[in-house]
């Protein structure tokens, strides 16, 4: 169908280990359009109708659960010096105790980014 921006379908059965035998998972993204305001139903309109029309398309198949989420990504300090539990936290991965990640970046990329360098540098 027309779209107002592209949408990104990664489709993965059992063999990834993502879910039973006969079963498979299909993943659909979209960039989320500037300008349009947060959490308004519009900004899953396109999604919607990709999904329907693959669901159209093989009229045996059966969406059993659904997630929709809008993904704002967050800084890698995520806690406050200020209390004792963010005291804590700062000591758990100056020490190597902990590591903290970037988020996913928000442009819907099937591909790594920096995810990969960030665990090399991990283990």
């Amino acid at each position: 169908p027309p779209l107002q921006n592209v949408v990104q379908v990664l489709q993965l059965d059992f063999s990834s280990g993502v879910c039973p035998h006969g079963y498979f998972l299909a993943h659909l993204s979209q960039t989320f359009v500037s300008g349009t305001s947060r959490g308004d139903a519009s900004t899953s309109t396109d999604l919607d109708r990709v999904l329907n029309e693959l669901l159209k398309r093989s009229p045996e198949t059966q969406c059993i659960w659904r997630c929709r989420y809008i993904h704002h990504p967050r800084s890698v300090k995520r806690w406050s010096n200020a209390s004792e539990s963010g005291r804590f936290m700062e000591h758990c991965v100056a020490t190597g105790q902990l590591a903290v990640v970037n988020d996913p970046l928000v442009v819907p990329q099937l591909l790594a980014s920096h995810e990969i360098s960030e665990a090399r540098e991990i283990f």
